[in-house]
């Protein structure tokens, strides 16, 4: 069975500009791939294909409108020592996205994290911060959330794209 998770996937000028971010700080470890670097929104694990097909319905209907993130610091994960960039404030979009995205796990009985959510790129592994970074922000315009499949390579890891899920400009209530 797959691994899968929900993911902000930068566009190509945001994604250059975290790893310019990330080659400037020369941050030690294990660097994730380039095209690798995503926010993980909500992890599933392991999935049939009767789950799969019932977290795409379900995130199918979910409506969140376009939204910003701001990412403005890089910190340190000392537990699992991961090196990451992240935000200062949840844009309430990016809360909803990850409460809808739970409640649909949830719905096919999902095992799913109890932590608090803490958005966040990982930018290396087995890595070592002596200080945290400040920069000027990079300020991401998200249109879209996309469900990945992890596969395991010889190299490390590749994420796959499963599905995308585009955002609405606005969303109108009646």
């Amino acid at each position: 069975m797959p691994k899968l998770f929900f993911a902000l996937s930068p566009d190509p000028t945001v994604r250059e500009r975290i790893i310019q971010h990330r080659n400037r700080f020369s941050i030690a470890g294990r660097l994730s791939k380039d095209n690798n670097i995503h926010l993980t929104v909500l992890y599933l694990g392991k999935l049939s294909v009767n789950q799969q097909q019932k977290i795409i319905d379900c995130a199918n209907r979910i409506q969140v409108n376009r939204f910003e993130l701001q990412l403005n610091h890089i910190d340190y994960f000392k537990h699992n020592k991961i090196t990451w960039m992240g935000v200062k404030h949840i844009p309430p979009e990016l809360s909803k996205l990850h409460h809808e995205l739970s409640e649909c796990g949830k719905s096919i009985e999902l095992e799913l994290e109890k932590r608090a959510f803490k958005p966040h790129l990982t930018l290396a592994r087995k890595a070592l911060l002596e200080k945290k970074h400040s920069f000027t922000c990079i300020n991401w315009p998200v249109n879209q959330f996309v469900l990945y499949e992890s596969k395991q390579q010889a190299d490390g890891v590749l994420y796959e794209c499963i599905k995308t899920f585009n955002f609405k400009e606005k969303i109108e209530h009646a």
